[in-house]
């Protein structure tokens, strides 16, 4: 089975693209939505933010909620809470005591539609109806919805219990992230397990367009979900083809076949005009980069080796011949200090000599003088 990639989670507060065929189809629901999930492009939209009770289509945040929070082997109690259900609304039924593993109680609540397993589940989750309503609430507005207020998990009437047709897509697309989620919305039929109040229960699924022999059958369908309430027939579906998912949301609808029409109608005329709807995006023409080779890049360690070694001996070389040159600069310097204290000692010594006979000289004069 196909599910929604974590990625396609990561989306803009506008759709990407709008190539819709909203004019081209007639829906029967009254509130219509779909998505191609993997470009964000809208591919139809009726009344998409006009509220109305999503019914039963709101276990796949239920199931959701749970799945984030609890194991699947954990031990689900049912309380006469739970299991107060209005009647005519559907029942597994669970009895007040009755323990079930986790598991079990979603199978009850994605496949049948079993509305006190979504009563149990809430209060295991987060110890009352009550309680489990605000993390609905916290989880819609953090999936992005804006005109959504929820106070049961099972989608019974409540005149302050509401959704859209655009925030049910956005609950849907996180709920059919996750694989198990997506597997128990396309079950058909399951055996729940004995329990320490009852023996196995079969259970089987109303759902036509995974129903093998229906004339609503969806070989492309992945995952859905249905609700029906007196105000109308809702249903959320995901499915694929190829590489293209979509997400099909059908709310307010007043005749029972109509979501399982409609959402065909709309699945089957995107998947056959996929590429006018969503043509392939031509690659970027960008000037080839020079590609740097390994070898080019880093050098084999031998070779490296040998150029630390010239290097080092260049280094060594080079560091003789500046001695060497500093040597001979040295003697230079002596050589001219050596030359100019010998001029100076021979000017000395004539200069010694030149008095000398100077002094003679006055002597000798004097002498005569006296004579």
């Amino acid at each position: 089975l196909f599910y929604a990639p974590a990625s396609s989670l990561v989306r803009a507060d506008e759709p990407m693209l709008v190539n819709d065929f909203t004019d081209e189809i007639y829906t029967v629901s009254d509130y219509v939505y779909a998505e191609e999930i993997s470009t964000g492009t809208v591919l139809y939209s009726k009344g998409s933010e006009s509220r109305c009770c999503p019914a039963s289509t709101i276990k796949v945040l239920t199931a959701l909620i749970a799945v984030e929070n609890c194991s699947l082997d954990e031990t689900v109690v049912f309380t006469h809470k739970a299991v107060s259900i209005p009647e005519g609304y559907t029942v597994l039924p669970g009895y007040i005591g009755e323990e079930m593993p986790l598991i079990d109680c979603l199978y009850g609540m994605l496949v049948l539609s079993a509305n006190d397993c979504a009563n149990a589940i809430a209060e295991h989750v987060a110890g009352s109806i009550e309680a489990f309503a605000e993390l609905m609430n916290a989880k819609a507005e953090e999936l992005g919805c804006r005109n959504s207020h929820f106070v049961t998990p099972y989608g019974g009437y409540d005149p302050v219990h509401y959704s859209t047709a655009y925030d049910m897509f956005l609950i849907s697309r996180a709920a059919f992230a996750d694989p198990l989620i997506v597997e128990m919305a396309h079950t058909h039929d399951y055996t729940i397990s004995a329990t320490n109040m009852s023996g196995e229960r079969y259970i089987m699924s109303k759902n036509q367009l995974y129903t093998q022999g229906s004339e609503y059958f969806n070989e492309n369908v992945d995952a859905s979900k249905t609700g029906y309430l007196d105000t109308g027939r809702c249903s959320v579906t995901l499915a694929h083809k190829d590489d293209k998912a979509i997400i099909v949301v059908c709310m307010h609808s007043s005749d029972y076949y109509a979501v399982f029409s409609d959402t065909n109608r709309l699945l089957n005329h995107a998947f056959e005009n996929m590429e006018l709807l969503i043509p392939e995006t031509e690659p970027e023409t960008t000037a080839p980069e020079t590609e740097t080779t390994t070898e080019q890049a880093t050098a084999p360690e031998s070779e490296t080796t040998a150029l630390e070694k010239t290097t080092t001996v260049t280094e060594t070389e080079t560091e003789t011949e500046e001695s060497l040159s500093a040597g001979a600069a040295d003697d230079h310097t002596e050589n001219q200090v050596g030359a100019v204290d010998a001029k100076i000692i021979i000017i000395v010594i004539a200069g010694v000599l030149a008095a000398g006979l100077i002094a003679i000289g006055v002597i000798f004069i004097l002498k005569n003088s006296k004579k």
